[in-house]
């Protein structure tokens, strides 16, 4: 696996929400970066 912010998020957000909570802006923050550039959102992808 790819060490991304977006992958560190996706396995260790549940164990640490659970350990510590967090605010509704900091939810929905990590829940923007976990789904950023997925199929479902749409993407962008330039080439040069």
């Amino acid at each position: 696996m790819e060490a991304t912010l977006q992958n560190i998020f996706r396995t260790g957000f549940e164990c640490y929400r659970e350990r510590h909570g967090m605010s509704k802006d900091q939810y929905q923050a990590a829940q923007a970066i976990m789904s950023c550039c997925q199929t479902e959102l749409g993407y962008e992808e330039w080439v040069c």
